[in-house]
């Protein structure tokens, strides 16, 4: 087994350990952050010869934090979904509940229409 091998496995633990704690906090932005790194050293792992020998603690290691890695993005791209819910059903709620409330011009100074009307939503991660 050769040291490049080794280094692979390594460097590709190393993204997914990052990775994984900071999708354990919620910290969807770190995580997103590891995304170059975790692509360019699952290509260099990749690119090795694959009749090369690997350890099996090595890959024991891998395998762990790649299972590991995949429920915690399942959770996190389930909660930014329950999110997203949450801000359309707000959304939804307040363009219905708002008829009439007040009236409302196009750019032009024109009656706007049901349509037409506007929502802002900002948020800061």
């Amino acid at each position: 087994m050769t040291r490049s091998v080794l280094a692979a496995i390594d460097a590709v633990a190393t993204v997914l350990d990052r990775e994984n704690a900071a999708l354990a906090a919620m910290d969807l932005r770190q995580a997103a952050a590891c995304a170059e790194d975790k692509r360019r050293a699952v290509a260099a792992l990749a690119a090795l010869d694959p009749a090369a020998p690997l350890p099996p603690a090595a890959l024991g290691r891998l395998q762990s934090l790649t299972q590991r890695n995949r429920a915690l993005l399942e959770r996190g791209l389930a909660a930014q979904g329950r999110v997203i819910g949450l801000i359309a059903a707000a959304a939804q709620s307040a363009r219905r509940d708002r008829p009439g409330h007040g009236a409302r011009y196009t750019g032009l100074g024109r009656p706007a229409t049901s349509a037409s009307q506007g929502l802002a939503i900002s948020t800061r991660i």
